[in-house]
C-alpha cells in the first residue's frame, strides 16, 4: 500500500511476530486513510486473515480515527477490549502504536512498518502533513528520533536479556570507566542481578523494561558519558581519565603523556552505526535549534524514580556530528524531561568551541588572549 505513513509487515515478519502469541485484539488507525481515500483502512482485515491462517484467535477489532490522539483513543478503547485478550496488535504509524501501548495493560505489538517518502513525513503522498506526529517512522533512526518505547520494547523482546547485557557491558554500562578515582559501577539489569537484588525470578517484562534503560538499571553520569563517546567513536570505548598530560613549568616540555586505553569495541555493520547516528543528529537538530557553532548529535532521556517523585532529566550529545571532539552526559535530578537539560549542553558546547577557537591562535599556555 502506498497511501499513508505505514504499511503492513510482510507475512514472514508477521508470522515471526505472532509466534507464541494468541487471543489478539487488533486496533487500527482509520482517519489517516479516510482523509485521502473513500474507503476505510484495509490492513486491519488483512492482518486478521493472516493471524487466523496461523490458528490465532482474534478477540475483536476496532478502527479508531486519529489513533495518535490519546484523549480520544482512551475514550474509544475504554471497556472495548474483551476479557481474555492476551495481546494487542496495532496497525498505525509509530505515534499511534505508542499511544495504545501507554493505555493498555497487556503487551502491545505493532503489525506495521512506518514509511518515509523522500524526506516528507505526511499522512499520505500529498502536500498535507500530519500535525500530530509528522516525523515518526518505525526504524532505528525514527525510533531514536521520536523516543518510541514500543520499538525498543520489541527489540528487547527479540534480542533477549543476555544479548542486551552483553552489549551494555561493551558500551561500559555497569562497568568500570577506568577513571583514577573511586567510582560506583552501577548495575545493568539482568536475570542474575535481579534475583540477587529482589529475590524474584526474571521475566520477559523485565527484559522489555531493561531495553529502554529501566528495570533495575543504575548508571553513573560518567558511564553514560563514556557510552555516548563510544557511540560517537563507532563503538570504541576508551578509558576515562582526569589527566591528559603533565607539562613543565615553562610549558615547553611534556613531562608525562597519558597513554590512551581502549576498553572494549562493539563490532557491527556500518549501516547500523549510520542509522543510530542519523537518529541522534535529528534529535540534536530539534533539541538545540539555536545552536549553530557545529553540527551535533544528541539523545534525551528520563529516569523515572517512582510515583510522586519528580523524574531526573538526562541529555547526552557529541559534536561535531561528522568529526566528534567532545561527548557529554548531563543529569539533572528532578529535572523532568531530558529536553530540559539541552540548554546546559548548549552552554558547554559554546564554551568549548569558543575556547578552542581562541586557543588555536596561540602556542603558549598562559598567554593572554586578545
Amino acid at each position: 500500500m502506498d497511501y499513508t505513513k505505514y504499511v503492513l509487515k510482510s507475512q514472514e515478519e508477521l508470522e515471526g511476530m505472532l509466534a507464541g502469541k494468541d487471543n489478539l485484539f487488533v486496533v487500527a488507525c482509520n482517519k489517516c486513510f479516510k482523509e485521502f481515500n473513500t474507503t476505510e483502512e484495509p490492513e486491519c482485515d488483512s492482518f486478521a486473515a493472516i493471524a487466523e491462517e496461523q490458528g490465532k484467535h482474534i478477540t475483536g477489532t476496532v478502527k479508531v480515527d486519529f489513533l495518535c490522539n490519546k484523549v480520544q483513543t482512551e475514550k474509544k478503547l475504554a471497556g472495548i477490549v474483551p476479557e481474555g485478550t492476551e495481546n494487542v496488535v496495532v496497525i498505525s504509524c509509530g505515534l499511534g502504536v505508542q499511544t495504545v501501548a501507554d493505555l493498555e495493560s497487556v503487551p502491545v505489538f505493532t503489525a506495521t512498518n512506518s514509511l518515509n517518502y523522500t524526506g516528507h513525513h505526511g499522512m499520505a503522498l500529498t502536500k498535507k502533513t500530519c500535525g500530530a506526529c509528522a516525523q515518526c517512522y518505525l526504524n532505528v533512526t525514527g525510533a531514536i528520533q521520536n523516543s518510541c518505547n514500543i520499538f525498543f520494547y520489541s527489540a528487547g523482546h527479540d534480542l533477549g536479556i543476555d544479548k542486551l547485557d552483553k552489549y551494555a557491558a561493551l558500551f561500559g554500562l555497569g562497568e568500570s570507566t577506568g577513571i583514577e578515582l573511586p567510582e560506583s559501577t552501577g548495575n545493568m539489569a539482568n536475570a542474575k542481578n535481579h534475583e540477587e537484588l529482589t529475590g524474584e525470578p526474571w521475566t520477559i517484562g523485565q527484559t522489555m523494561q531493561a531495553a529502554i534503560g529501566q528495570s533495575d538499571s543504575l548508571f553513573t553520569p560518567l558511564q553514560i558519558a563514556e557510552y555516548c563517546a563510544a557511540v560517537a567513536n563507532g563503538g570504541e570505548r576508551h578509558s576515562a581519565s582526569i589527566l591528559k598530560s603533565v607539562r613543565s613549568y615553562s610549558y615547553g616540555d611534556n613531562v608525562h603523556e597519558r597513554e590512551d586505553e581502549v576498553l572494549s569495541k562493539v563490532e557491527t555493520a556500518q549501516y547500523n552505526w549510520d542509522a543510530v547516528h542519523e537518529g541522534m543528529r535529528l534529535v540534536g537538530k530539534s533539541s538545540l535549534p539555536n545552536y549553530t557553532m557545529t553540527s551535533i548529535a544528541a539523545k534525551t532521556g528520563t529516569a523515572q524514580k517512582g510515583e510522586s517523585i519528580a523524574n531526573d532529566g538526562i541529555f547526552i550529545c557529541y559534536a561535531p556530528f561528522d568529526d566528534p571532539e567532545i561527548a557529554m552526559a548531563i543529569v539533572v535530578q528532578k529535572g523532568g524531561a531530558g529536553a530540559n537539560c539541552s540548554v546546559i549542553a548548549q552552554e558547554i558546547l559554546e564554551a568549548y568551541f569558543s575556547l578552542k577557537s581562541a586557543t588555536d591562535v596561540t602556542d603558549v599556555e598562559g598567554e593572554l588572549l586578545q
